[in-house]
């Protein structure tokens, strides 16, 4: 599902009508090209993503916004030559031109991010009425691209400069690598590795990001400015993504397929009790009273046949599950809804009675039926993970902000004990 449009559009309108006025001027070639393939990744990416911080962590990653910036400015400084071109080489002239452009581009950052700001706040949340604008101006802000230009038209305006001595100079002092962004690039690599850590969906999300924010600084102290080769660094990233994509394809897998085991025993188990035809799934049913009865007679059979492929497929017996690294990670980072009681009951108790032909005893239905009535089924420490990341995010946009923004994030609802993972004897 696409990042909201009511999110996107703020971001990109100012970038979509530099486009249309270079577009209007009659403007052409090569940088105008890239101009327009830049807001086409863009546009892209804002397809690809679900989630407006995931869509602008890659936007800086790919280093879009100073890309977009130094097309922009090119092209202008190209209409700025050829203007010249048609009255004569005037070295002073071009040189102004020159910087005029620049100058024009830092204003034109300046108008596009402020623009930005206001758009975001025309999408104020009519329920809790909050500003928008503080994710969009700090996500955005242009500061490290201006000062990068700054600088360039400081060694533009000294005295006795001319064309061919000032984009030499820009070249042998890396004053040309400061305007490409480098530093709002890492900045965004390091954003999405809080974030990695901070959601903690797998060790290989985080080591996929730690590596990607490594091999900008390999490349950086290679580079005689402290800047990487963007081709070479692409090149990297590229690699680093294909080296861990069968490893956590293999993770995700894993991870899916156990918890459907255990979904499936919970439901089987709950179907027996008495409230089963009161609550979800089998209120929904025309007849709930036959639904929890095909949930019954149907789950061990199926559950068998998950059991069979799961070992096939990864050689993971039902009793692996336990002391594999993804229930390990899930459990500590507090992702696991189950409680550790309830766990063990579904260990010790469900999983053997879970056969063919067989149904679960009434002594063990009481004591699933306890579990549901005295609320100790979830972790009752869920909230935890949810705290990480609200940490993360108002490191970043304030303190405060995450709950400000979403939600206030309270203890989770259950009467079970916190997991130990020590005293949990079935890994």
């Amino acid at each position: 599902m696409p990042v909201d449009e009511m999110m996107v559009n703020p971001m990109l309108d100012p970038f979509r009508k530099m486009l249309t006025e270079v577009e209007e001027k009659g403007l052409s070639g090569e940088n105008y090209d890239n101009m327009k393939a830049t807001l086409n990744r863009m546009e892209e990416l804002s397809q690809i993503h679900s989630d407006i911080m995931t869509y602008n962590s890659a936007l800086m990653q790919e280093n879009l916004f100073a890309k977009f910036s130094d097309y922009y400015s090119k092209v202008l400084t190209s209409e700025a030559q050829q203007n010249s071109n048609t009255n004569g080489y005037d070295d002073a002239s071009l040189l102004k031109q020159n910087i005029d452009a620049l100058k024009n581009a830092i204003e034109q950052i300046k108008r596009n991010y402020q623009a930005s700001i206001e758009e975001s706040n025309k999408h104020i949340n009519n329920k809790k009425q909050i500003d928008q604008s503080v994710e969009t101006s700090i996500l955005n802000d242009p500061t490290i691209i201006i000062k990068g230009i700054e600088d360039v038209i400081a060694l533009g305006e000294q005295e006795g400069m001319t064309l061919p001595k000032f984009l030499r100079l820009q070249i042998e002092t890396g004053l040309d690598k400061a305007m490409d962004g480098s530093v709002v690039l890492k900045k965004g690599l390091q954003y999405s590795l809080d974030m990695a850590k901070a959601n903690a969906v797998s060790p290989i999300h985080i080591a996929i990001d730690t590596e990607k924010l490594q091999a900008f600084n390999f490349l950086a102290e290679k580079s005689k400015f402290n800047v990487p080769n963007s081709k070479e660094l692409s090149y990297l990233h590229k690699e680093i993504d294909y080296k861990y994509r069968h490893q956590l394809a293999e993770w995700t897998e894993i991870k899916n397929r156990w918890y459907e085991i255990l979904d499936s025993l919970t439901l089987w188990s709950l179907s027996y009790t008495k409230i089963a035809p009161h609550i979800h799934p089998w209120k929904s049913a025309q007849n709930p009273k036959e639904a929890t009865i095909r949930t019954q007679k149907t789950t061990p059979g199926i559950l068998k046949e998950k059991l069979n492929l799961f070992n096939k497929y990864f050689d993971i017996t039902f009793f692996d599950i336990f002391k594999h690294p993804s229930f390990i990670w899930e459990v500590e980072n507090h992702h696991i809804g189950y409680s550790q009681e309830f766990i063990e009951f579904l260990i010790d108790d469900i999983f053997p009675e879970c056969e063919p032909f067989n149904d679960l005893p009434q002594d063990k239905i009481n004591k699933r039926l306890a579990f549901y009535e005295e609320d100790r089924e979830n972790d009752p420490e869920q909230y935890k993970a949810l705290e990480k990341v609200k940490n993360n995010y108002d490191k970043y946009f304030g303190e405060g902000r995450f709950e400000e923004k979403f939600l206030k994030i309270e203890p989770t609802p259950s009467n079970a004990k916190p997991w130990n993972l020590e005293a949990f004897n079935r890994k």
